[in-house]
């Protein structure tokens, strides 16, 4: 518990403004605490897209790649 510098009253300690005067206890999290958890999660999302959207051409090029091997395989055959 604690008291307001205002009134004087008792307040609890997670309040953020007292109940009574409306005078601030505590200050509020700043401009860059309050935005820097969802810009984390716009980076974690993007990179997880980035990795998959690597991981999806890799697929697609060793497609590609075993595809080129057999024409060459075929074409370098004897009949």
């Amino acid at each position: 518990m604690s008291f307001c510098r205002r009134c004087g009253r008792i307040t609890l300690r997670s309040f953020i403004y007292c109940p009574y005067c409306g005078m601030t206890l505590q200050a509020g999290p700043g401009m860059a605490d309050a935005t820097a958890l969802p810009f984390e999660r716009m980076d974690a999302m993007q990179a997880e897209f980035r990795a998959r959207h690597i991981d999806e051409m890799l697929d697609v090029l060793d497609s590609l790649e075993s595809d080129v091997e057999e024409l060459l395989h075929g074409i370098g055959a004897p009949s």
